[in-house]
């Protein structure tokens, strides 16, 4: 449990950059499952076993089957079998920063989707820098009023491992792009102000889904002779690759504005899972639609 004042650092620093980082949100106990279940996932992706993916070479949906991927969709679906993943998504810690960063109680947020972002096995890829919701394309007037819709969500990164795989633009989300930015944006420049956000293994970044990011070629890691960062895989006298792992997860808050129409299978507000799957499978139906 966090203090109200963390809490509201917390919220200042978020309102203020467009994100911010916390640390200790993947309880150490959970670490090592997560990872394991996350290389198991995508093992299983890579051989086709699972089509909900992202893939190399398109940035947004839709996506059709690819050689390589760069995400695996759909983490609580109950046919993966993964409950480990259901457990730290409703873990307090994480549900208690989510509902002070949306201004609501926890009673009143919903689940949306949960992905894990991966490095590709075959190739270098990289994200362009864009807005969540707004066209690069956009002019600065239609940019503008973009930027004034109130939105009820909150999404965030974690890493499994360090990870400095997503850049961003402090208080862009605030503002219309300069020409220099908007200029960046479209030809793939470099981006004026840009920031890697440094994470360390189980550090947390929640983010504004208009601030302007990017995620650049993603590489693996090699294991390094002990003391091991990785000790979980670690093969004495020769060197290991690992994957880069993010859990990408949004979360929206019913009690800001109304909810609007639900067709039959939309989840009810979320609450945390008592254990492993047994409350997802409703939500996990949901992840099936376009992710962000």
């Amino acid at each position: 449990m966090r203090s109200p004042s963390e809490l509201q650092d917390i919220v200042d620093r978020y309102e203020r950059d467009g994100y911010v980082v916390v640390p200790n949100l993947i309880p150490p106990h959970l670490l090592d499952p997560l990872s394991l279940a996350a290389d198991r996932v995508t093992d299983r992706a890579r051989a086709g076993g699972w089509s909900q993916v992202r893939v190399v070479g398109k940035q947004f949906p839709p996506w059709v089957a690819g050689d390589d991927v760069w995400g695996v969709q759909n983490l609580m679906h109950p046919d993966l079998g993964e409950e480990v993943f259901a457990e730290w998504y409703g873990s307090e810690g994480m549900l208690e920063v989510s509902a002070a960063l949306m201004g609501c109680r926890v009673e009143d947020m919903q689940f949306e989707l949960f992905n894990l972002l991966v490095n590709p096995l075959e190739k270098t890829y990289a994200l362009s820098w864009h807005r969540d919701d707004i066209k690069s394309t956009v002019s600065p007037s239609e940019e503008s009023e973009a930027l004034g819709i109130k939105h009820h969500g909150i999404q965030w990164n974690a890493a499994l491992y360090d990870d400095a795989c997503l850049s961003a633009v402090p208080g862009s989300h605030r503002r219309v792009r300069t020409p220099a930015e908007r200029e960046a944006n479209l030809s793939g420049g470099v981006m004026p102000g840009g920031k890697a956000l440094e994470l360390k293994k189980g550090e947390t970044v929640f983010y504004n889904n208009n601030i302007s990011s990017w995620r650049p070629a993603q590489r693996l890691l090699e294991d390094l002779p002990p003391p091991d960062p990785f000790p979980s895989h670690h093969l004495p006298d020769q060197l290991a690759l690992h994957n880069v792992y993010a859990l990408h997860v949004i979360l929206l808050s019913l009690g800001r504005a109304p909810p609007s129409p639900q067709p039959p299978n939309r989840p009810r507000p979320f609450s945390p899972p008592p254990s492993a799957l047994a409350n997802t499978r409703a939500s996990t139906r949901r992840q099936i639609q376009p992710p962000r």
